[in-house]
């Protein structure tokens, strides 16, 4: 880290996060200083820790691979996770309609109040169905997908031509064991994997730039929010990871250094 490239974005005793590449769990962390951004004034720590990768993630996805244009239909697996209920509001933001697929009634309550257009419950519904029902069987223009391969043959067929997928994860799964690529073919679709620490230093620096540049002012104005379901001290990282296993939450889960 350059001292004096650092002290021209920020001043003494501003407050900062950062996106880290690993070791979060930790007082004291060393970071680049083009991986900086400030706190908006009006959050605390405790929900700037909500923004950094979910944010960066959902932006990456929907405007540096997605090309998201006004008017486009989005679906988001996973909608009330910490990435869908960021890529709920960057959709809106963008002009863009958000359907997301969730697993429980409150998940989906909460994506429709963040902005979702339609939240359909993958347990009960035939989200593949009702996605060629609302667009009048033509399709999304993006799907962003943190699954994997049990919905990869299903998100291709829910694609309109020129459609774009984006897979951020493998939760359910990475082998297929029969894949038709005739679709991608024929409906011209983009595939994109990424996982954004395995970026270069240099892409994640510009992803950060131009984030700041047209998000960070909007947590300020109230426009954009993290949403936290809930805060544990750092000391109870195991309990944590236990409710994160149980897939209960609504958004993101931040430890909290106590003094």
């Amino acid at each position: 880290m350059a001292l004096g490239a650092q002290c021209q974005r920020f001043r003494l005793g501003d407050k900062v996060f950062a996106l880290l590449s690993g070791g979060g769990y930790a007082e004291y962390v060393s970071v680049e200083e083009s991986l900086l951004m400030p706190i908006p004034p009006n959050l605390t720590a405790v929900q700037a820790a909500g923004i950094a990768e979910v944010f960066l993630t959902a932006y990456q996805s929907l405007y540096y691979l997605g090309q998201v244009q006004p008017g486009d239909v989005v679906l988001m697996h996973a909608g009330a996770s910490g990435v869908g209920t960021a890529v709920i509001q960057l959709a809106r933001m963008a002009g863009a309609k958000i359907i997301v697929t969730a697993g429980s009634e409150a998940k989906l309550s909460a994506c429709v109040n963040l902005g979702a257009s339609l939240a359909i419950n993958y347990r009960e519904e035939d989200w593949l169905k009702e996605v060629l029902s609302i667009t009048g069987q033509r399709g999304c223009n993006l799907v962003i997908d943190p699954i994997g391969a049990p919905y990869a043959e299903r998100n291709v067929r829910c694609l309109s031509k020129g459609g774009r997928y984006v897979l951020l994860a493998l939760l359910g799964g990475r082998y297929l064991e029969r894949v038709d690529l005739a679709p991608l073919l024929n409906k011209h679709i983009s595939l994109f994997g990424t996982t954004l620490r395995a970026r270069s230093l240099a892409y994640r620096a510009q992803l950060i730039a131009d984030f700041s540049r047209i998000c960070l002012p909007k947590f300020a104005s109230g426009k954009l929010h993290p949403v936290i379901d809930r805060v544990f001290s750092w000391q109870d990282a195991n309990q944590a990871h236990a409710y994160l296993m149980s897939k209960q939450n609504i958004g993101k889960i931040v430890l909290k250094i106590e003094s």
